[in-house]
């Protein structure tokens, strides 16, 4: 499959049961399903727990319209064959070089930012982390672009005592230079190398934007 072209448009053959809807409800339900299919969520149970009460519908009609969207959503996937997007390639590389990158992480910004602590283990030193929540991945899939949260953790050489002694303005500097050694050095080329442009304004308080970005998460059979 060509990197260009779109894993996530519906496809013709896609199409809702026969539900007591008219064309508007028909439209949004199948948005709604095509959307969580195409995140990477394949379960019935969980889109009904969402937007069961969103209409008048039994739970049985829900899993069954949702059931005809998945089989067409599996059956794209078959016709696409093996492929990694790009977005995700880059993450899987960052991973492998010390910076703990999260894909459609968590539900928010704040809550992302908090949880990605979280996601640290003993399996080597981690030098920082990158994430999109899920809220960004919505945009990545319609524009090809989404902004990553980063941030550094202490260097593997980090002496604590000599830390506490300096001035915040003095903690704040060193922890500006270890973040933006970070991107320039490690996440800036891994993104560039798998086509992906990353732009930032040198500000710890302006997310880097990607360009040139992709989605693609299949759900299980």
């Amino acid at each position: 499959m060509s990197a260009l072209s779109n894993p996530n448009t519906f496809p013709p053959y896609a199409t809702l049961p026969d539900l007591p809807l008219d064309e508007d409800g028909r439209v949004e339900l199948t948005r709604q399903i095509w959307d969580q299919l195409i995140t990477g969520r394949g379960d019935a149970d969980d889109f009904v727990d969402t937007y069961g009460d969103d209409y008048d519908l039994t739970d049985e009609q829900l899993r069954a319209a949702f059931a005809a969207l998945r089989t067409a959503r599996l059956l794209q996937q078959t016709e696409i064959g093996p492929y990694t997007s790009r977005t995700i390639a880059a993450f899987e590389e960052l991973n492998a070089n010390g910076v703990v990158a999260r894909a459609d992480f968590s539900c928010c910004g704040s809550c992302a930012s908090g949880e990605i602590w979280g996601e640290l283990d003993d399996s080597r030193h981690w030098m920082g982390y990158a994430y999109f929540h899920q809220q960004d991945t919505s945009g990545l899939i319609e524009d090809g672009e989404t902004y990553i949260g980063y941030g550094a953790f202490p260097p593997e050489d980090f002496d604590e005592a000599t830390y506490d002694t300096l001035s915040d303005d003095a903690k704040q500097d060193l922890y500006t230079a270890d973040v933006t050694r970070l991107l320039d050095d490690v996440m800036f080329p891994v993104f560039l190398r798998h086509g992906i442009e990353p732009e930032w304004n040198r500000d710890l308080g302006t997310r880097v934007l990607l360009k040139n970005a992709d989605w693609y998460s299949p759900i299980e059979a």
